[in-house]
């Protein structure tokens, strides 16, 4: 993980892939093996509707 010039993020690699950020500020990255949210910080009561919204698409192996 790296995280230049980025402030109020939060970083979280589940992957094992590398993830970095630069020059963004107040974002939330989580990397999962099947899955890369991004989301800003101040709005992460948007993961909900995301969620919401992949399981009415049919992708629950996402979840």
């Amino acid at each position: 993980m790296s995280i230049t010039a980025a402030h109020g993020c939060t970083v979280i690699s589940r992957s094992g892939r590398i993830v970095a950020v630069a020059g963004i500020d107040g974002v939330v990255v989580v990397d999962t093996p099947d899955a890369v949210l991004v989301v800003p910080a101040l709005q992460s009561q948007l993961v909900k509707e995301v969620v919401e919204q992949l399981r009415a698409a049919g992708r629950d192996e996402v979840l």
